[in-house]
């Protein structure tokens, strides 16, 4: 299956230079802790990536840092379940979650990749996204 969102396909000429390439992913990150809240990531992803996991739950380590240490900063549509391929493409692909992203966060930055890899952002973030799911 095809790619959901990749680090790497934001290192172009609109990302600040002056930025580490791990903020091109703070986004795709934020995704990924919440697909884990909610159960939506695949079985073999369950079985071989507990300890990860766990400390993403536990909040030792942002999503951001899961995407990056496990998945090598590529979201696909083979690391989710059935109901978070459903997901990430009524809601993440249609560009909805970018704008609740952009929306959510303060807008006073001049990319969306300038956002903080927060425990607190990603809160704030996951407000929207939980207000677009429905079990």
């Amino acid at each position: 299956m095809s790619s959901i969102d990749r680090y790497d396909w934001h290192l172009n000429e609109n990302f600040p230079s002056n930025l580490p390439k791990e903020n091109s992913a703070t986004h795709i990150g934020f995704f990924v802790h919440w697909i884990i809240e909610n159960n939506l990531i695949n079985d073999e992803h369950k079985n071989d990536l507990t300890d990860g996991l766990q400390n993403v739950l536990n909040r030792k380590i942002t999503g951001r840092d899961f995407l990056f240490n496990f998945l090598d900063g590529k979201l696909w549509f083979s690391d989710l379940n059935n109901e978070g391929k459903l997901f990430a493409e009524y809601y993440y692909l249609s560009n909805q979650y970018f704008d609740d992203y952009v929306n959510t966060l303060d807008n006073n930055q001049n990319s969306i990749f300038e956002y903080e890899n927060s425990f607190s952002n990603y809160e704030k973030v996951k407000k929207a996204i939980d207000k677009n799911y429905s079990h």
